[in-house]
Formats: structure tokens, C-alpha cells, sequence
């Protein structure tokens, strides 16, 4: 062989380590770039939910016969509660595992089962907040091109989102309980 065709040749990796590295790249990238994209995801649903509950209380004070309603007040504070929390769940979580990241630890199938599980409460939080709020400012809700309908259609949008749903708990529960050392996708 001359200089010229072995240069020409696709370079491998020459050792263990080097397979390692090439083997996380392709591997792990991806995922990185799924947890990211998610943690976005999920802070727009997130000020969607606050900006569909801020909505709502704008639609009551029109109407202040619902202002006035207890019902509407126990609803307002309960989802914006609840809101609160999903935010902090997602922040939390997020910083938890990006300090531990850069701490030198490994991102374990147990931290992606955490992120995916705080992504996905807090999209499902959002759309029941959502749901809420829409119901709550009743008519002004529907009004195309209102804020509060907007949300409204983009929080159920976000909802059908591929790596938001039922089998995001199922996947996390089998890592949680040891009964997968880790799930494809996550």
C-alpha cells in the first residue's frame, strides 16, 4: 500500500478508549440534545400555563360577579399552586442534574428518568391549568386571536409532544425499581 490510499482510508478509532468516546458521541449527543430541547419545551409550556392562568384572572376581573365567587377563587389559587410547583419541579431537577453533570459525575439512566418525569408532570400541569383558565373565562376564551386562546391551543399542542406522555412514568417507574437497567430513548 502507498501513503496516499492509507490516507485516503476512514480512520477508526485505534483504541478502547477511543472506541468509548466515538460509542458516547453517537450515542449520547442525541440524547443530550433531547434533554435540551425538552428543558426548552417545557419552560415554554410552563409560561404558557402562567400566562393562560394570568389570562383567566384578567377575563374575572371583567366580570366581577366571578371575582366574587368562591369557586373561582379556590380554583385560581389551587392551579396557580399547582402551576408554582411544576415550574419548580423542572427547575429543580434540571439544576440538580446539570450541577452533578458538571461535577464530573455521568448523566445515570436514573438522572434522564428524573428529567423526562419533571418534563413531563409539568406539560401535563400546564395543560390542566390551561384547561382551567379556559374554562373559567368562559366565552372571552374562544375569541380567535385572544391571548387566552392561544395558550389554550398551544399547551394541548405541546401535550402530544412524542417524549410527553404516559410512557415517559412507566419507563422512569421500571428505573426506579430496578426493573430496567435503562430504556432506549431515554
Amino acid at each position: 500500500m502507498n501513503a496516499e490510499a492509507t490516507s485516503a482510508a476512514p480512520r477508526f478509532p485505534r483504541s478502547f478508549l477511543g472506541l468509548l468516546i466515538a460509542g458516547f458521541l453517537l450515542v449520547g449527543l442525541p440524547l443530550l440534545g433531547t434533554l435540551l430541547y425538552s428543558a426548552w419545551h417545557t419552560q415554554r409550556l410552563t409560561e404558557q400555563g402562567r400566562s393562560a392562568v394570568s389570562g383567566a384572572a384578567r377575563a374575572a376581573m371583567a366580570s366581577r360577579a366571578l371575582v366574587n365567587r368562591a369557586t373561582f377563587q379556590r380554583g385560581l389559587a389551587h392551579h396557580l399552586a399547582m402551576w408554582k410547583a411544576a415550574r419548580l419541579l423542572v427547575l429543580t431537577t434540571f439544576a440538580e442534574v446539570e450541577q452533578a453533570v458538571l461535577d464530573g459525575a455521568e448523566l445515570t439512566p436514573s438522572m434522564r428518568a428524573d428529567l423526562r418525569v419533571a418534563a413531563t408532570y409539568a406539560t401535563e400541569a400546564a395543560r390542566e391549568v390551561g384547561q382551567w383558565a379556559h374554562l373559567a373565562a368562559g366565552t372571552t376564551a374562544i375569541r380567535e386571536g385572544s391571548r387566552l386562546e392561544r395558550a389554550f391551543r398551544d399547551l394541548y399542542t405541546g401535550t402530544q409532544h412524542v417524549f410527553i406522555g404516559e410512557k415517559t412514568y412507566i419507563d422512569a417507574a421500571r428505573i426506579y425499581l430496578g426493573l430496567a437497567t435503562d430504556q432506549i430513548g431515554f
